[in-house]
């Protein structure tokens, strides 16, 4: 597999993780009101809201999407491991 797929592959899971993980750290009652931004809302499908636990939650995303990023700069086999098993 080239470089460019991989870094691609890495990227493009990292970003949703970036994006949403972001805002849940940032205005985790929006996040929690609109994510994932479509209907049914799956968040707020379970009351009551817990700012504590969505900011939690996106911290966790985004240290995620986070590691990926890192991954697909890198793209060094043992920070790739490290990225995927995380992610998994």
């Amino acid at each position: 597999m080239s470089r460019i797929w991989k870094r691609s592959i890495l990227l493009g899971l990292a970003v949703p993780n970036v994006v949403a993980g972001a805002w849940a750290v940032v205005a985790p009652a929006s996040w929690y009101e609109n994510f994932p931004g479509w209907s049914p809302r799956v968040v707020s499908a379970l009351p009551p809201f817990n700012e504590h636990l969505a900011a939690d939650t996106g911290a966790g995303l985004l240290a995620t999407g986070l590691t990926m990023l890192v991954a697909g700069a890198w793209l060094r086999r043992d920070a790739t491991v490290v990225a995927l098993v995380g992610y998994l």
